[in-house]
C-alpha cells in the first residue's frame, strides 16, 4: 500500500522498508476499515510517502514549535483541473525527518513518524470522502472537525490516550483566556488541537458507541454540526441541541462526574484534566468559546452588556 520518497538521503533504504512495512502492516487498515478509503488518481494503488526535512525554522530537537508532517488536498487533483501546476497527481503524504524523528539526537528513528503518517493518512481518507463521494463536492471539512477525527486516529492506534494533549490543555492560556472550539486559530493551533481532542473523545465516550462513530460522522453528507447532532440525537439525548451539548462538553472538563452528561463516563484517562480559572477582564468571546470564573459560592449576575449568544451556566464541584 505504500511507496516511500526521500529526498536527499534524509533516511536510510533500510528506514524507508521500516516505514512502509508498518504503513502496510497496520496503519493502512486500520484507518481505512475505521474511517474510509483512499482514492487512486495515479492508478498505482498505492499511498506515496515523501520523507524529508520540513523547512520550519526549527533548529533543535527539542522545540515545541515544528510541523511533523501534513496532507495537501491539491494532490488529489490533475493540475489540468487546478489550472497551475501545485499537484503530484498522486495520493501523498508528507513527513519530517527533523527534527521529527530525531529523537533529542542526530539518530533518525522513523518510529517516531508512525503516529504522524496516521494522522495524515486520515486526513486524506477524509478529504477524499468530503470532496468526491458526497454529494457536496469539492467540499473542505471544517478544521476542528477534521483535526478532531485524526487525532481520535491517532489514538486507536497507539491504543492509549494522547496525554500531550491533555497536558496542553491544562497549561494553554489561550485556552483559559476563552479559545473557541470551533475557530481554528493559527497563531497557537496547539490550544485548538487539545479542545478537539477532548471534545471528540467527550463525544464517543457519551455516545457509547466506541470508535465506530468517528465513520459516522465522515459519512454524515450534512455539515459538521449536523453531523457531530446526528450522533447526540441518536446515542445520547435527541433533545439535546449541539450548543447545549458544547456546554457540556466544558461542564465536563470541570467536573469530570462517573456517570452522566458532565463527566467522561468515570475513564480514568481523562481524571488529569484540570481547567484554569479565567482571571482577566471581560474576554472577547467567538462562537464555541468558553471562561471557568470562580464566584467563591457567589452568583454571577449575567451582564446587560453581553452578546446575546452568551449563557451564564452554574456549576457546584
Amino acid at each position: 500500500h505504500a511507496e516511500v520518497w526521500v529526498h536527499n538521503e534524509a533516511i536510510t533504504s533500510a528506514q524507508a522498508a521500516q516505514l512502509a512495512t508498518e504503513f502496510d502492516q497496520n496503519i493502512y487498515s486500520l484507518v481505512t476499515e475505521n474511517f474510509g478509503m483512499p482514492s487512486d488518481i495515479d492508478g498505482n494503488g498505492r499511498i506515496a510517502i515523501l520523507c524529508f526535512d520540513i523547512q520550519d525554522h526549527s533548529a533543535r530537537a527539542d522545540v515545541d514549535n515544528y510541523t511533523t508532517g501534513y496532507f495537501g488536498a491539491a494532490d488529489l487533483y490533475k493540475n489540468e483541473q487546478l489550472d497551475m501546476q501545485v499537484s503530484n497527481e498522486m495520493e501523498m503524504i508528507y513527513v519530517d525527518t527533523y527534527p521529527t524523528m530525531a529523537n533529542h539526537s542526530s539518530n533518525l528513528d522513523v518510529t517516531k513518524s508512525y503516529s504522524t503518517l496516521v494522522h495524515e493518512f486520515q486526513h486524506l481518507v477524509t478529504a477524499v470522502q468530503e470532496r468526491f463521494i458526497e454529494t457536496k463536492h469539492n467540499a473542505t471539512m471544517a478544521k476542528w472537525l477534521d483535526e478532531g477525527l485524526a487525532l481520535a486516529a491517532e489514538q486507536m492506534y497507539l491504543k492509549r490516550p494522547l496525554t500531550d494533549y491533555i497536558q496542553y490543555f491544562n497549561e494553554s492560556s489561550a485556552i483559559r483566556d476563552g479559545r473557541s472550539l470551533l475557530e481554528w486559530d493559527n497563531t497557537g493551533p496547539l490550544a485548538n488541537y487539545s479542545l478537539s481532542y477532548l471534545f471528540l473523545q467527550y463525544l464517543k465516550i457519551q455516545a457509547n458507541q466506541g470508535d465506530a462513530i468517528f465513520r459516522e460522522i465522515i459519512l454524515h453528507e450534512g455539515t459538521e454540526v449536523e453531523a457531530v447532532e446526528s450522533i447526540i440525537h441518536k446515542y445520547i439525548d435527541s433533545n439535546l441541541s449541539f450548543s447545549e451539548f458544547m456546554t457540556a462538553f466544558r461542564i465536563a472538563l470541570v467536573l469530570k462526574a462517573d456517570t452522566g452528561l458532565y463527566g467522561f463516563g468515570g475513564n480514568k484517562n481523562f481524571d488529569t484534566v484540570t481547567t484554569q480559572v479565567y482571571n482577566g477582564s471581560a474576554p472577547n468571546l467567538k462562537a464555541g468559546g468558553a471562561v471557568i470564573v470562580r464566584t467563591n459560592g457567589g452568583v454571577v449576575e449575567p451582564s446587560s452588556s453581553k452578546g446575546n449568544d452568551i449563557t451564564f451556566t452554574g456549576v457546584y464541584k
